[in-house]
């Protein structure tokens, strides 16, 4: 009786030891299992080509019209015809409303697509805009650039977008009909240059008079983060096998 007394007992301490070993253990990997999630997470890398300024496109020259720099389809820079007063107005009015360029970015990558990617966003590089662009910065301190560090082989094969310019434009319709307008290009797997144009690539596009816009950024939002998340669709269609 005694010795199974004994035997009960270290058959108990031996699944108290086991037991504890395998927590610690579950614990001490806990950090290495993130960071291998973290490692295997999908990416995707978004650039600015210009300042995070919200442009607007109108009909063409006239009192405040400016000519910003561009790169065109083929990697030529072209004219585009920028209204700073209007661009101004619309910047200001959804800065109001918390527009964030960067939290619609992924807000939009995330809503288009079923894969949970890491986004991450680089500085705009040095533009040659006018002296009379827009006076509203649109730059925070908001980043969804992850924290893992990728390697050489690992951001070699990370897409590298470009967003070569946001803001609105008009389009056909009453009342100065305007809709968000998007360029984004990378360059596929065979370095060729590719582009997608919102809203001129698209058949269907929100839109709303221009005197709405000027002074309702709630709706200016809600046209930019319809744009954004129908460009990161079109984007996945092109680029999925």
């Amino acid at each position: 009786m005694i010795n199974s007394f004994k035997a009960i007992k270290r058959l108990g301490l031996g699944c108290t030891f086991v037991f504890g070993a395998v927590l610690v253990s579950g614990c001490q990997s806990a950090p290495e299992l993130a960071k291998a999630s973290a490692q295997t997470q999908p990416k995707i890398e978004i650039g600015f080509t210009e300042p995070k300024q919200i442009v607007f496109q109108g009909k063409g020259a006239g009192a405040g019209i400016a000519l910003m720099s561009a790169m065109g389809p083929v990697g030529i820079a072209v004219g585009v015809a920028i209204d700073a007063g209007i661009a101004k107005d619309i910047g200001t009015v959804s800065m109001q409303q918390g527009f964030d360029i960067d939290a619609m970015l992924q807000q939009g990558l995330s809503a288009a697509t079923t894969q949970d990617y890491q986004l991450k966003i680089s500085a705009a590089e040095p533009s040659s805009v006018s002296e009379n662009e827009p006076a509203v910065e649109l730059s925070t301190e908001h980043t969804t650039e992850p924290s893992t560090e990728l390697s050489i082989e690992d951001a070699a094969k990370v897409p590298k977008l470009q967003l070569v310019r946001f803001g609105y434009k008009i389009v056909p319709g009453e009342n100065d009909a305007t809709s968000a307008e998007l360029i984004i290009q990378w360059h596929d797997n065979n370095h060729a240059l590719q582009q997608i144009h919102y809203p001129n690539d698209f058949e269907l596009s929100p839109n709303a008079p221009l005197a709405q816009l000027r002074t309702d950024g709630k709706l200016a939002n809600k046209l930019m983060q319809a744009a954004i998340q129908a460009m990161w669709q079109r984007y996945f269609e092109q680029t999925t096998p």
